[in-house]
């Protein structure tokens, strides 16, 4: 039986679905990402991972979860999408004219 000290329950959004995935603090982003496109039937290459309320997509998936600041309890968050290469980034304006 595995430590409970070393397991890591994240929580995880897409879209409108909720759910939660267990998984040891050493593993990879690699590794979770394959977790989590299973749950979800997406190839772990067709969705971003980020923080809730980060905007910065996780990119290196060779990086461990604590790496990338990803600690118990964590909320993240998916979207479909391919990975962007590194160093280019999405970014989202919005305009608000008031009247």
């Amino acid at each position: 039986m595995k430590n409970e000290e070393n397991i890591f329950k994240l929580f995880v959004n897409f879209g409108e679905n909720s759910f939660s995935v267990n998984i040891q603090k050493t593993k990879t982003l690699g590794e979770l990402k394959d977790k989590i496109g299973a749950e979800i039937g997406v190839p772990s290459s067709q969705f971003n991972i980020k923080r809730q309320g980060v905007v910065k997509e996780m990119k290196d998936t060779t990086f461990n979860l604590l790496r990338h600041g990803i600690t118990n309890k964590a909320i993240l968050k998916v979207e479909a999408g391919a990975q962007h290469q590194e160093g280019v980034y999405e970014i989202e304006l919005t305009y608000v004219q008031l009247t």
